[in-house]
């Protein structure tokens, strides 16, 4: 017998059928290689498999995330990553990579854009809003 999940969680049993998506701005300053200027503080948006607690993208960026971010995001948790990590040298594997079922978001203006609509109505992919006013 299984137990319910908490309130306010749910549960999830096989990869990409739930991501979830966020951004945040990072806690430090980015400063210019030559002069030691401030340039400002990059923003991190992160996309994680629900199942399996994998980060299965993300785009650092010194932009206020947008739809153009997102967009971006979702193209890197769509492709495989081997020769993106090659471009970078970076000497890993990273096998997470599809088309996700359901992409649960908050309610911010990028997440609304009929960009993201259109796409993830092209492609099949269910968008789950958080309540309004319940951030967690």
């Amino acid at each position: 017998m299984s137990a319910d999940p908490p309130p306010g969680n749910f549960v999830v049993r096989n990869p990409l059928d739930v991501v979830q998506v966020d951004h945040t701005q990072a806690d430090l300053l980015v400063v210019d290689d030559l002069s030691r200027r401030p340039l400002g503080r990059p923003w991190l948006s992160l996309a994680v498999d629900v199942a399996t607690r994998s980060v299965v993208g993300f785009y650092v960026g010194m932009d206020r995330p947008g739809a153009a971010t997102v967009a971006l995001l979702l193209t890197r948790v769509v492709l495989p990553k081997a020769e993106w990590l090659d471009k970078l040298g970076v000497q890993a594997e990273w096998p997470m990579h599809g088309v996700p079922r359901v992409l649960h978001l908050d309610n911010a203006a990028e997440f609304k854009s009929r960009a993201l609509l259109a796409g993830c109505a092209e492609y099949g992919i269910e968008l789950m809003y958080r309540p309004v006013g319940r951030p967690h």
